[in-house]
């Protein structure tokens, strides 16, 4: 896994020490190698974010997302538009 990508877990756990995996722990679940099989990201942010999320013991809050992430799923003009918008990101 690219250091870049580590970052902001990194970040993270030097904010907060509970509910952060042990080491021991993602090398047996090969954390690193999940989080490239799942990865569908767009963005180095994206990357780091989902890393963290599968470094930490806690459930993701995605779900109070859930009716943006449906209203993007069926509107293909702004999630093209998101894209475009945060495509910029990537460049920076």
């Amino acid at each position: 896994m690219e250091k870049e990508v580590k970052a902001y877990n990194s970040y993270k756990k030097l904010s907060y020490i509970d509910g952060n995996l042990p080491e021991s722990v993602r090398r047996d679940l090969n954390i690193d190698e999940l989080c490239e099989k799942i990865d569908y990201t767009s963005s180095c942010i994206g990357r780091q974010f989902l890393y963290h999320l599968l470094c930490i013991d806690k459930v993701s809050s995605v779900n109070k997302h859930e009716r943006l992430i449906e209203y993007l799923q069926k509107d293909f003009s702004i999630r093209k538009r998101a894209s475009e918008i945060l495509g910029k990101i990537k460049r920076m």
